[in-house]
């Protein structure tokens, strides 16, 4: 968890089961925006509120973790580094799917 860069909000990391996700509340409104969306977990993540930047660490079924870089709310978490690239060529990756079912 961390503060924005106005002190009005903070950003937290939620796990929805499936996947862990950054969310942004602010406080005066209670407003939830998440900000990130997908099948993956988010193992490390650092926020740097003087650049109002974002560094986090996904990770897939099929991926181990490349670092995605957000400076910009509107365009998103943009992918650094393409460490594990060539494994969905190179090995048999598993899946990762969503299942559910009425009790």
């Amino acid at each position: 968890m961390a503060w924005d860069a106005s002190g009005d909000g903070l950003y937290i990391l939620g796990n929805t089961g499936l996947s862990a996700d950054l969310y942004h509340y602010t406080l005066e409104t209670r407003a939830l925006v998440r900000l990130t969306r997908g099948e993956h977990s988010i193992r490390s993540w650092a926020y740097d509120a003087a650049t109002e930047t974002h560094v986090a660490q996904f990770e897939t079924a099929a991926d181990p973790g490349e670092i995605y870089v957000m400076r910009d709310r509107e365009i998103g978490f943009q992918k650094a580094t393409s460490v594990y690239s060539d494994w969905p060529g190179k090995y048999q990756l598993p899946q990762q799917k969503r299942v559910s079912w009425r009790g």
